[in-house]
């Protein structure tokens, strides 16, 4: 018996089909099936990924998901327009509540058919964001559930900068304990010995050794800059896509940190080096999230939606990997509030999260893509800018006069220019 397919007919009235050209309809209907299910029945199990598409053509279904929530669908509604639990592997297991058909399609065709449609200039989402379904919701919860359960993937800080953290928090370390370490490590020591060397940090004679480049800075200076080179080996992904993702945080970030290092040498009390490394810090909790979307292919996609959940999760994830890593209590200030734009530190003195929110606001300015802030008057951490606190005008005439010193860290940071304040 040959295996029956959908009418282009029963097509049309599903997403993203009714957008398809006709020709396109001919392929999708030559390449569906339909497939028909008796009353308590399992379609789909959790955990499965078949690198099919079902849509419900006819029936009442139920899904359940892998934390016990229930939803259902009918055939018609507009819920059952897309494809059922589309995320692989699965988060929802399927099951009928009466008779019911489905029409199975295999993904690579849907995806290969979408790519060919034309971008609609008159909306915000592409034909694959409609045909999303609640991807979102879904990859949120799983997130949220692996993270009270204490089963979030924490990436692994880098090794050398552990073990010289580690020997700095002892307060018999010697310089010749952290070269010993260093010399493990001619990358690191090459980017240490560019870096006391380059006009930040230069003074009359060149430093030569990584023992001559630790006195130079000083232990907490040392500390900074290690962690800050080791960072980057963490802004890193096997996916082509994230790649991308993570070198677009990685710019933010440098920029952020450079911008934060400037504004710290015009406030007291505040270390320009920490400050620096602040602003590295405010974006960490984003490299678990893109790790984790890693697992969801088809949601790659939906550029604009994994921005969403970034904005939505990293403050928390960011505060979970800092006390994974070890790190002080202002650094973990930082990444839970970078982007809290009404955060009011206690006292008169800036904090670090101060810095890391007014050099936030400086890198947006100019860009097409950024957050949704406040008027600049409405953010309190601008008061507390500078010996006598600084309006957003007077911190971007700093940040204009120091156009030579934020080039000279952007060098530092990333081979990469990012555009300066104009």
């Amino acid at each position: 018996m040959s295996q029956q397919k959908a009418t282009i007919k029963q097509l049309q009235k599903l997403c993203p089909f009714d957008r398809f050209s006709e020709k396109q309809m001919v392929l999708v209907a030559a390449n569906s099936e339909l497939k028909h299910y008796e009353a308590n029945e399992v379609v789909i199990e959790i955990g499965n990924h078949d690198k099919l598409e079902y849509f419900l053509l006819e029936g009442h279904i139920e899904l359940e998901s892998f934390d016990g929530r229930f939803k259902e669908k009918k055939a018609g509604s507009e819920s059952a327009r897309t494809a059922i639990a589309l995320l692989q592997p699965r988060k929802y297991t399927v099951r009928t509540k009466t008779p019911c058909v489905f029409v199975l399609i295999n993904q690579i065709t849907v995806n290969t058919l979408l790519e060919e449609l034309p971008q609609d200039k008159t909306t915000d989402f592409s034909v694959s964001d409609l045909h999303s379904g609640h991807e979102t919701e879904d990859i949120m919860r799983n997130f949220e559930s692996d993270l009270k359960s204490n089963n979030l993937n924490v990436p692994s800080f880098p090794d050398v900068a552990l073990r010289i953290k580690q020997l700095l928090d002892d307060p018999n370390v010697t310089v010749k304990d952290i070269s010993d370490v260093l010399n493990n490590d001619p990358a690191m020591t090459a980017k240490l010995l560019k870096t006391c060397n380059c006009p930040l940090y230069r003074t009359a004679n060149e430093i030569t050794s990584n023992r001559d480049a630790i006195v130079r800075l000083g232990f907490d200076t040392t500390r900074q800059l290690i962690t800050i080179f080791a960072l980057k080996e963490v802004f890193n992904s096997r996916n082509k896509f994230l790649q991308h993702k993570m070198g677009e945080l990685w710019a933010h970030s440098s920029e952020v940190a450079s911008i934060a290092y400037v504004l710290a040498t015009k406030t007291p009390g505040i270390n320009p080096e920490q400050a620096m490394l602040a602003g590295l810090m405010q974006d960490i909790g984003a490299i678990p999230i893109l790790n984790y979307i890693e697992n969801y292919p088809e949601f790659m996609k939906l550029d604009y939606k994994i921005d969403d959940i970034i904005l939505s999760l990293k403050s928390r994830i960011g505060e979970k990997v800092l006390e994974t890593w070890g790190f002080s209590s202002n650094l973990i200030e930082v990444a839970k509030n970078s982007n809290n734009w009404t955060f009011q530190s206690p006292g008169d003195k800036a904090s670090y999260v101060d810095i890391a929110i007014v050099a936030n606001i400086h890198s947006f300015i100019g860009k097409k893509k950024h957050p949704k802030y406040p008027s600049f008057d409405k953010i309190p951490s601008f008061k507390k800018i500078g010996a006598n606190g600084l309006t957003p005008e007077e911190s971007q005439e700093v940040l204009h006069q120091a156009q030579h010193q934020l080039k000279d860290l952007q060098a530092l940071l990333s081979p990469k220019t990012i555009p300066v304040l104009q």
